[in-house]
Order: structure tokens, then sequence, then C-alpha cells
């Protein structure tokens, strides 16, 4: 059962090498400051959804199975569960933003 666990594990982290390359190869077509900033949060939590689901098959593959049940094994990490939930939250807000654009924020003359 731990190397199906180690198995997944390597396919989600291949799948954060792929996303972090696709990514970073198709660039910002017109950048500013701001869209860059965005664009680094967006692929970093990205990649990082891929590598929390690389640790959640990692920590359950390495939790040795003693007679108690899984959930038992993994109580004491509970709190990964936000990982995934923070990094989904940072690409919404980051892609939002990356689709307003620098060009769409209100200036003086626009008032």
């Amino acid at each position: 059962m731990a190397t199906i666990g180690y198995v997944l594990a390597g396919l989600c982290l291949l799948g954060a090498l792929r996303s972090g390359h696709h990514w970073l190869t198709h660039g910002l077509a017109h950048p500013d400051g701001r869209d860059i900033i965005w664009w680094s949060v967006f692929v970093t939590s990205r990649v990082g959804l891929w590598l929390s689901g690389a640790a959640v098959f990692v920590i359950a593959a390495a939790s040795a199975s003693n007679g108690s049940t899984l959930s038992q094994e993994l109580a004491p990490y509970r709190w990964f569960v936000m990982i995934p939930i923070v990094l989904g939250a940072m690409q919404v807000l980051a892609a939002f933003f990356l689709a307003r654009g620098a060009g769409d924020q209100p200036t003086a003359e626009n008032d």
C-alpha cells in the first residue's frame, strides 16, 4: 500500500514540475510591476497545490499501519488541510487581479 502512495506522490511531483515549466515558459504579454507580482503568486500557488498533493501521499504512505485506522494516524496532520485551501484561494485572487490588468485601474482623469 505504501508503494502506491509513493507512486502517486511521484506523479504529483511530476505534475508540479510540468505545471511550473508550462506557466514559466508562457509569460506575460505586457508585464508591469503589479502584474509580475500577481503572476508569481499565481505560479507559486499552482505549483504549491501539486506539491501539497504529493506531500499528502508521502505522509499517508509513510504512516505505519499498526492496527489503527488511517484517520487516527493522520490526526496530527489535520492542519495540513489548510495549505491547499490557502493556495487555492491565492490562485483565485491572483487570477482575478491578473484578469483585471493594470490598465483597468481607475485614475483621476477617469473619475
